[in-house]
């Protein structure tokens, strides 16, 4: 350690320097040949090094300090490169890379003697011999042209600071999301006509999403912004425009832009604020028309661009090479029938899925190479059924557990009769989304990862509440009797809310006679619902029974016929076979095995199936679960709809895909009430 103290001795020294990086092609520690511009390449922060392995002073002091540097802040890459050609083979750079505890992130390269000068003369590190070398790093924050040289005495401080840029990704985040600058005012824009945007309209986010991938709206394109799209060399590819070219009808300006797109450079500090204050691409073409002018201050600009250099920078959790990782949820007490049911059509899909993608596996490579326009197509899906047991408190921690076990890429489906809001609370803080959750409570708030095949028994109450607003009486009186549970009790609260500051009194909630014309309301489980018969026939003058057919059972069947006449049933689901899409869902059920009771259950896991199929292969080598979030919002509506729901659709934050919910008269569907809202 003498020795590389003497080598440190001294002040650091920091400057900012410009870096051509030279066409060069070297090998890394596993043996695989890499292109020392691609190496460099990304949007993550990245430090460069010169070391050679047999090196005792300066090089492992420069290697402590990077792994330091990385341990601090574990987004930053290091390319460490050898300046002993001759010794350093793969293998010996692999044992030191071992030795100095490199992890993902760090790759260590060798090459040729001339490759490697020419590596060095680009950074002004070549001294002419490696037993004159320097303590030097090099540091660029993210993707553009200034490098920060370090030499000396520096600590991994220095480096974490080096690579980090000026602004506040936080706060970019917030000005990007929700259109909130730092000072806590809301975002100003101009649009090209004049009109004036602000806060959460001229938000970033609202064209171009949370995952920065933009889209298609009506007939504008919105390109990606994601951190790769904007910082690394950007070189058009076919298959990421064929959705909007063929599959969108696009204005004339956007599919003009579409066909002439052409490679371009990366964007720079001064490139992107250009394009954000005159709406100038970095190819030097003006936006199109819909593309607001911004004037932000120096800070604002720094923390966005900060933000912009982590967006989707990095692929999501559960997904590798070779598999794509999903699960589904069994939350507490459910019903087997209607468990076995969902999980029978999810294995029956992903086992088609997998011996398709087995079949293509075994077939000889299109010389045309269409497979590389289908990245997702030779990804076998796994599926882990994650069962919570126990009381709901408990359900966290067995969530947090299974994820640590084996990270997912998204919850899909699931079932459970009690408390959500555990699996919400996990998918909102883990960032995973949970498509099409098959409960009848969803949980109170909104999510950005939470999306759910139906309202549930809060949107029938709040349907109910409109429905009897519509048509009180004054002086009538309504009762409402709820079970304690959450089955009963949400429903119950969501309909005196709804009905606050209509003219319908707030319900009772005790089985009492008090005269006059009376309607009940029934959040009653089957057993419950078989008990009240007697309470119900003691009510004089009883005008309707309003019961939720999902929680009705057979129970009403056994009540006396004056109350069946007077019972009208809250049903969410269509009617028979009102859906043509459904003969085709049950004769796929039926020829793979998962046909059976429980048959809205099926039907509904099928539709996840399906539309996840879909939004899986829009995201191409795009994994971002914010994406497969946002695909799932435009094809909801898209996907063939086999029920049980009469109308599926989502779109941008919308996070319920069943709105409608009809009244129907018990047992006499040709009397349905024609009160059918779409609740939007």
């Amino acid at each position: 350690m003498l020795f590389a103290a003497a080598a440190f001795a001294g002040d650091a020294t920091r400057m900012t320097v410009a870096v051509d990086v030279p066409a060069v092609t070297l090998v890394d520690a596993g043996g695989k040949r890499v292109a020392l511009r691609d190496a460099l390449a990304g949007p993550e922060p990245v430090a460069v090094q010169f070391i050679f392995t047999t090196c005792g002073t300066i090089c492992p002091v420069l290697t402590q300090t990077a792994a330091a540097a990385r341990r601090a802040m574990p987004a930053l890459r290091v390319v460490s490169v050898s300046i002993d050609p001759d010794e350093d083979t793969p293998p010996r750079l692999a044992a030191y890379a071992k030795q100095h505890g490199a992890g993902d992130g760090w790759r260590f390269l060798t090459g040729s003697a001339d490759d490697i000068v020419a590596v060095q003369r680009a950074f002004d590190a070549y001294d002419g011999s490696k037993m004159r070398h320097r303590p030097l790093t090099f540091v660029r924050a993210w993707p553009q042209d200034a490098w920060t040289r370090l030499e000396g005495a520096f600590a991994a401080a220095d480096i974490v600071d080096a690579a980090s840029v000026a602004g506040d990704a936080a706060l970019g985040r917030r000005l990007y999301r929700d259109g909130v600058l730092a000072s806590g005012d809301g975002l100003a824009a101009r649009a090209p006509g004049g009109a004036v945007l602000t806060g959460a309209s001229a938000a970033c986010g609202a064209c171009h999403r949370a995952s920065g991938y933009g889209g298609v709206e009506g007939r504008t394109f919105v390109p990606p912004i994601d951190a790769a799209s904007l910082f690394a060399a950007h070189e058009p590819r076919r298959v990421d425009r064929f959705r909007a070219m063929y599959q969108e009808q696009l204005s004339l300006d956007a599919m003009t832009r579409l066909r002439a797109a052409t490679a371009r450079a990366p964007y720079t500090t001064a490139t992107l604020a250009r394009a954000l204050a005159d709406g100038v691409g970095g190819d030097g073409r003006a936006f199109d028309a819909p593309m607001p002018r911004y004037a932000l201050a120096a800070a604002d600009q720094a923390n966005l661009l900060a933000y912009l250099a982590t967006l989707s920078a990095r692929a999501a959790p559960g997904v590798d090479d070779k598999e794509i990782h999903f699960a589904t949820i069994v939350a507490g007490d459910v019903d087997t029938g209607r468990r076995d049911a969902m999980l029978a059509v999810m294995r029956a899909w992903l086992a088609q899925r997998n011996a398709d993608v087995a079949r293509r596996a075994a077939r000889p490579p299109n010389p045309m190479g269409y497979e590389d326009d289908l990245p997702d197509a030779n990804r076998t899906w796994t599926l882990d059924v994650w069962t919570l047991t126990g009381d709901a408190s408990q359900w966290s921690a067995q969530l947090a557990a299974r994820y640590r076990e084996r990270p997912v890429f998204a919850l899909l489906g699931g079932t459970g009769d009690g408390d959500w809001r555990p699996v919400h609370a996990f998918c909102e803080t883990q960032r995973v989304p949970c498509v099409f959750a098959l409960t009848d409570v969803p949980a109170d708030e909104h999510g950005d990862y939470s999306v759910y095949l139906s309202g549930g028994l809060p949107l029938e109450a709040r349907e109910l509440a409109a429905h009897l607003a519509a048509a009180w009486r004054e002086g009538d009186r309504l009762v409402q009797i709820a079970s304690a549970d959450r089955r009963g009790s949400v429903p119950a609260a969501a309909l005196r809310d709804a009905l606050a500051g209509t003219s319908v009194p707030v319900p009772v909630d005790r089985w009492r006679d008090e005269g006059g014309s009376t309607t009940v309301v029934l959040w009653l489980g089957d057993e419950a619902l078989r008990r009240s018969a007697t309470k119900l026939a003691a009510f004089k003058r009883l005008d309707h029974i309003y019961v939720s057919r999902a929680l009705a059972g057979d129970a009403i069947a056994a009540w006396p016929a004056e109350l069946r006449d007077k019972t009208v049933l809250i049903d969410r689901e269509a009617s028979g076979d009102a859906l043509p899409h459904a003969y085709r869902a049950r004769a796929w059920l039926r020829s793979h095995g998962a046909a059976g009771d429980a048959e809205a259950t099926r039907l509904a896991t099928y539709y996840v199936m399906s539309a996840t199929e879909s939004a899986v292969a829009q995201l191409l080598d795009r994994w971002s679960r914010e994406l497969f979030i946002e695909t799932i919002e435009r094809e909801a509506e898209l996907v063939p709809n086999p029920g049980p729901y009469p109308a599926l659709s989502l779109g941008p934050g919308q996070r319920v895909a069943a709105k409608r919910c009809r009244f129907v008269g018990y047992g006499d569907e040709a009397r349905a009430s024609t009160a059918v809202r779409s609740g939007l």
